[in-house]
């Protein structure tokens, strides 16, 4: 039976958008630092806001967001997606999470574990204006009993996803 726990979560997706940086970013001058060209790398991330809205979520529900990330820039780049978790440990110990990444065909998970376990997710390699979409999946799993899935009532935490490339070599 489905219980609906009152949980406050603010999983601030919106800040996708405005901490998308871009680490180590090329160099105006390449003779200083070899192997770097010019250019510029740029995250583009689509939509606007959180991806997830649980203000009431319940155990064994799902809430599930697509989100296009792109290389706007004109160089590759190696991209990574980093998770800053604050509040209930208890509460982001009994959070799943799953991402992955959309194929033509087929998804492939890069991760699928506890919210408060994951802390950076090596994305790949984006070439040139190149775009992939992910999928993120959260639930909150029961605990396996009213009392357990009880206690888990009026806890808050929250989640700060920010997206991040490096020139590739």
């Amino acid at each position: 039976m489905r219980r609906a726990i009152a949980i406050r979560l603010v999983l601030s997706a919106v800040v996708l958008a405005l901490v998308a940086v871009c680490v180590a970013p090329a160099f105006a001058d390449s003779r200083s630092h070899p192997g770097f060209e010019h250019g510029s790398l740029r995250i583009e991330r689509s939509g606007s806001g959180p991806m997830f809205s649980p203000a009431r979520l319940a155990t064994e529900n799902e809430q599930s967001a697509s989100v296009k990330v792109s290389n706007a820039g004109s160089l590759s780049g190696l991209f990574w997606l980093s998770v800053h978790v604050n509040g209930s440990d208890v509460l982001l110990r009994h959070l799943h999470l799953t991402v992955a990444r959309q194929g033509a065909t087929r998804a492939e998970t890069l991760y699928a574990g506890s919210l408060y376990s994951l802390h950076r997710l090596a994305l790949g390699g984006f070439g040139p204006v190149e775009t992939c979409r992910y999928r993120f999946r959260l639930t909150l799993p029961s605990t396996g009993s009213n009392v357990g899935d009880n206690a888990l009532q009026g806890l808050s935490a929250s989640a700060t996803f920010a997206w991040t490339a490096s020139q590739a070599a």
